[in-house]
């Protein structure tokens, strides 16, 4: 609970720097709970590698300690990162992929209840492709409707829809001269709407059913700072919804979809935990079981 807490911290401090005038900085006062909770943040995970690093001089096999982290410890042991670069990619594995995937699989999850032709369709195929065995690396580029799914649900409902970037020099775009040292926030989730898709503001795997240009469909951003991550998420949502739908047929409650969730945006979009809207039954398949969520 207090490592979340700190997380929070984080990100608002992250969403004060993005979006609030470089004047406040030079107030001390204003600023000073930010800078708090970056520092708070950076030494839990200086404390979490530093135990780490301590089970790893005592373990007698190291490839019973071998996983991401460990990986980073041996690259600064060798010289080619340093103790910072280790902290930084860990705090930046633990905040970036966990609330941004489950929110998505959440807002997927609410979607696949709403559209019982989709489930159908997705349920053919992990039948086709999967069968009763379990998933394996090698059915992850079979998965085509999933995987039309996945873009679909991210593209009709985004979990971060905004991006920034800042100008590297002077520059004009469409007409608009942008100096250097510019913010530049890019409404991708505007994008998804407005350009290319036949169906633009509905739900439907039609908008899929092509092959889409990259320049037209960008949920992991773009560029030399896309999400790094974006190919291990892929993996992880699709065995996520064929390990859960294979074994559960989801419903929400009368009335409940994504489009009447409340919402908030703090970096990435996510439910209003307060609301009462986000409750989902998850029915076994062959079963007169249920398991409310």
């Amino acid at each position: 609970r207090a490592i979340v807490v700190k997380i929070q911290g984080y990100f608002d401090a992250w969403q004060a720097l993005l979006l609030k005038p470089d004047i406040f900085f030079k107030i001390s006062w204003l600023c000073r709970k930010y800078e708090k909770s970056v520092e708070e943040l950076k030494e839990e995970m200086e404390i979490l590698v530093e135990k780490k690093r301590n089970r790893i001089s005592v373990a007698e096999k190291l490839e019973d300690s071998m996983d991401f982290t460990t990986e980073l410890i041996l690259a600064e042991k060798r010289g080619d990162l340093t103790r910072e670069n280790v902290n930084q990619c860990v705090l930046e594995m633990l905040i970036a992929a966990p609330d941004t995937m489950s929110v998505s699989v959440f807002f997927m999850l609410f979607l696949i209840a709403k559209h019982p032709l989709v489930e159908e369709a997705i349920m053919k195929e992990i039948q086709t492709v999967v069968g009763e065995r379990d998933i394996r690396i090698d059915d992850m580029q079979k998965l085509k409707v999933v995987e039309s799914f996945i873009y679909e649900s991210m593209r009709y409902q985004p979990v971060v829809d905004l991006v920034m970037r800042k100008a590297l020099e002077d520059d004009v775009i469409d007409g608009y001269p942008v100096k250097k040292g510019t913010n530049i926030i890019l409404n991708i989730g505007r994008m998804h709407r407005l350009e290319f898709f036949p169906k633009p503001n509905e739900f439907t795997l039609e908008n899929f059913a092509r092959n889409v240009p990259y320049r037209y469909f960008q949920p992991f951003g773009f560029g030399p700072r896309a999400c790094a991550g974006k190919y291990i998420a892929m993996v992880m949502m699709k065995v996520t919804l064929v390990t859960l739908l294979r074994s559960f047929h989801v419903q929400t409650l009368q009335g409940r979809c994504v489009e009447k969730m409340q919402k908030k945006n703090d970096l990435s979009l996510h439910p209003d935990e307060t609301s009462d809207l986000l409750g989902m039954i998850f029915i076994p398949r062959n079963s007169d079981k249920c398991l409310d969520h």
